[in-house]
């Protein structure tokens, strides 16, 4: 769980923000304002883990750097793996939170990015939901920028993603066996 380090979290998140040439209101978000983020720079507030996981994804860094200044250690494992699959699902749900506040302000480009970077960090096997909710971003932004196959092409990768979580063992009983695929002229709208 990412804990922050409260002696430098305000003063390393202000760094990082002006680094990227962010104001406090493009951190804020649906659950984090402008007036939290300054809190939070100015060593008044204590971010939750949701919190710093949002503000990482739209910082587009891993919950740990803004926690740790970059110098964590992985968390403790019997499995070191495992600890690898835990940072890259904790990195990729930062990443999703910032891809969808990215669509959500109209920056389809960064939305991409970020939808992207997702895509290639999960493997197929890994995590099918997550990745699934990427390709969809993807589509979304695709389709924002006007490259509608391109867009058609990330639909088709987030219903096989989703087969994929539906015909594995152990699956949920509520998620069927197999998604229909689109046609090449089904509206997105």
């Amino acid at each position: 769980m990412v804990q922050p380090d409260d002696r430098g979290l305000g003063p390393r998140l202000r760094r990082l923000r002006e680094e990227r040439g962010l104001r406090q209101s493009d951190l804020a978000g649906a659950s984090v304002s402008a007036a939290y983020v300054s809190m939070i720079e100015h060593g008044r507030r204590r971010p939750s883990a949701r919190v710093i996981g949002e503000l990482a994804g739209r910082l587009a860094i891993d919950p740990e750097e803004l926690t740790a200044g970059g110098d964590a250690a992985m968390p403790c494992s019997a499995d070191p793996p495992y600890s690898d699959r835990l940072m890259s699902s904790e990195r990729a749900s930062a990443l999703l939170t910032h891809t969808a506040s990215a669509l959500l302000l109209g920056r389809a480009e960064e939305a991409l990015s970020a939808a992207e970077a997702v895509v290639s960090m999960l493997p197929d096997d890994d995590d099918g939901m997550r990745l699934s909710i990427a390709h969809l971003a993807s589509a979304q932004a695709r389709w924002q920028l006007d490259d509608r196959d391109a867009a058609l092409d990330s639909l088709r990768a987030a219903l096989a993603a989703l087969n994929a979580v539906a015909t594995s063992p152990g699956r949920a009983p509520s998620v069927p066996r197999s998604l229909p695929a689109p046609r090449v002229g089904d509206r997105l709208a």
